[in-house]
């Protein structure tokens, strides 16, 4: 290690350690060099160090990339109209590969899965947000990925007003019929569910003629 403001050479004695023409590579910088006389001869730039390892050196100093998917998949809204649902963790690496998935559920307790493919199963109906970590097998870690879904298995429900079922009005004096239609998870959107068409209902009334 150099902690200087200038750079500086070093002969490291490693004599009983590694045997003479050992060639050794730095894994921070990537330079080689070749043991003679039981030493070591390295030369550090400013401010920097070296770890010497055999050569050659496998370095992998970029994380892996994790993904959440369901199936099926949400709606644009975010919602949808099945269960269960299977929530699907998933990472690449391009260098040592992925050795661990560590997800977890509406922040509660983390599942460790060994590899870069897991699934969990969503069983009831709600809102959910699923969070996953990778893990390589050089340590590194990858960004932290999320998904936000819900899953409403629920029709809406509608409500005739002003008018009753079977209900006899005389000419001229029939009240104006309407309805109200109420959701409680998905919500109702231009008088339709997110994920399926709410059952379709028509007040039905008689009336005299006199």
């Amino acid at each position: 290690m150099n902690n200087g403001s200038t750079g500086n050479a070093a002969s490291i004695p490693v004599n009983g350690l590694i045997t003479d023409g050992t060639q050794l590579q730095d894994a921070v910088g990537g330079a080689t060099y070749t043991l003679a006389a039981g030493n070591i001869s390295i030369t550090l730039s400013p401010l920097t160090g070296a770890l010497l390892l055999p050569s050659p050196v496998n370095v992998d100093l970029i994380p892996p990339v994790a993904a959440i998917a369901t199936t099926p998949a949400a709606n644009v809204k975010g919602w949808m109209d099945h269960s269960p649902v299977a929530v699907n963790l998933s990472a690449t690496d391009s260098g040592s590969g992925v050795e661990q998935l560590r997800y977890w559920l509406d922040n509660g307790q983390v599942t460790v899965a060994p590899g870069n493919t897991a699934s969990t199963n969503v069983p009831a109906e709600g809102s959910y947000t699923v969070g996953l970590r990778a893990l390589d097998h050089a340590g590194n870690i990858s960004s932290l990925a999320t998904l936000k879904f819900g899953v409403d298995i629920t029709p809406p429900v509608v409500t005739v007003t002003g008018v009753s079922q079977g209900a006899i009005y005389l000419r001229g004096s029939v009240p104006a019929a309407g309805c109200t239609t109420t959701d409680a998870l998905s919500g109702v959107r231009d008088g339709e569910h997110h994920g399926r068409k709410p059952p379709r209902r028509r007040p039905v009334y008689r009336h005299l003629q006199w």
